[in-house]
């Protein structure tokens, strides 16, 4: 009598078995032989038919991170042929072993506490990220750190914390159809709106990184009409389109020393749609901030230290605020509507703080 059929889950977990309990490669035949969800019988579907429901699952085992391995054979009576190998040691993780700041390494998989602390500390950032696609898996590298390794003697990193925006939701979603398109390496379509220009356009796009700053999603992207690397802010995409054809084949491949890091080093007035050069506002500064400016290439200066510098600026809020912060040191001489939202957030902030009014300290005994 012929038993329930396996569920896909259990056809999965049992191929996995089945290859993992052997050390050497195993070829077709006996997995099919050897797996009950591909249990070969002459009243169920065919040999091909089988085979490829194999292959689909082999396929999408890799694509969770599986590592089975395909290598060369020698099949009794048939030559050469593929087989099939998932070895332990590649598959389950590794016990780590913290090592003192000194002593030589064996060669295992071993940490020193330095290494820990910055691990700790870029997973402790990210695993409560707005948005963040792969929190999840930042939350389980967490947990095997702290399992494996004594990390209460490192100390506790500080907590990073971040404000949600209400919008962080929405874009959730959003984050995550543009994570899978650029592990896919797969190219994207979509509507993007230019706010200083005040239009939508249509965008076709290979994914190269997501980026959260100043509290706020970006793509970097190369921009397959316009032929160049692009930044755009993710709450400004609609109609997202992932390129359906060949899922499992990349449409491109990122280019040799890639990096985001000069993307990320950016100030929050420079992010914004690269294909956007930003509006030029020169500032004013008074010494002795201006030879702070010249020193520290605040904007662009015109020659020799000097008190007015241009700013080439996406979004102006995040440079009014910061201008606010130098006091008075610093001011506005062009564009005058810039000028007058500087002043005009100098005077909400006033009243902001003269409306103010502190709680009289309470008297003893009262």
């Amino acid at each position: 009598m012929t038993g329930p059929t396996p569920t896909k889950a259990q056809r999965l977990l049992d191929l996995i078995a089945f290859l993992s309990s052997h050390r050497f490669p195993v070829g077709i035949d006996a997995i099919l032989d050897g797996v009950p969800g591909y249990t070969r019988d002459p009243a169920g579907p065919s040999p091909e038919s089988t085979r490829r429901k194999f292959e689909r699952d082999k396929a999408e085992l890799r694509d969770a991170g599986i590592p089975i391995d395909s290598v060369p054979i020698q099949a009794p009576g048939r030559g050469e042929e593929e087989g099939y190998r998932l070895r332990s040691r590649d598959f389950y993780l590794p016990v780590l072993r913290l090592l003192g700041e000194g002593t030589a390494s064996r060669g295992e998989l071993e940490v020193r506490p330095s290494e820990l602390r910055a691990a700790l500390e870029g997973l402790s950032q990210v695993v409560d990220l707005p948005a963040f696609p792969f929190r999840r898996a930042a939350r389980s590298a967490l947990r095997k750190l702290t399992f494996d390794l004594a990390a209460e003697q490192l100390g506790e990193a500080p907590a990073i914390l971040h404000l949600e925006p209400a919008r962080t939701a929405a874009e959730a979603e959003t984050v995550a159809h543009l994570s899978d398109a650029l592990l896919r390496r797969k190219e994207i379509g979509f509507d993007y709106y230019a706010i200083h220009r005040d239009e939508r356009t249509g965008r076709r796009a290979q994914p190269r990184g997501l980026l959260y700053q100043a509290s706020r999603w970006y793509l970097a992207a190369w921009d397959l009409d316009r032929e160049g690397l692009r930044l755009f802010r993710v709450d400004r995409m609609d109609n997202i389109e992932v390129n359906a054809r060949s899922p499992r084949t990349p449409d491109y491949a990122l280019p040799a020393g890639h990096s985001l890091e000069p993307l990320r080093e950016r100030q929050a007035w420079e992010l914004g749609d690269d294909a956007d050069d930003g509006e030029p506002i020169r500032v004013r500064f008074h010494p002795p901030l201006d030879l702070l400016a010249h020193r520290n290439q605040w904007g662009e200066g015109d020659g020799n230290p000097a008190t007015v510098r241009t700013f080439h600026v996406r979004r102006r809020e995040p440079l009014l605020r910061w201008l606010l912060g130098l006091g008075g040191d610093a001011r506005i001489e062009a564009p005058d509507g810039a000028a007058r939202e500087l002043e005009a957030l100098r005077l909400r902030t006033l009243e902001a703080h003269l409306a103010f009014e502190p709680v009289p300290p309470r008297r003893s005994g009262t």
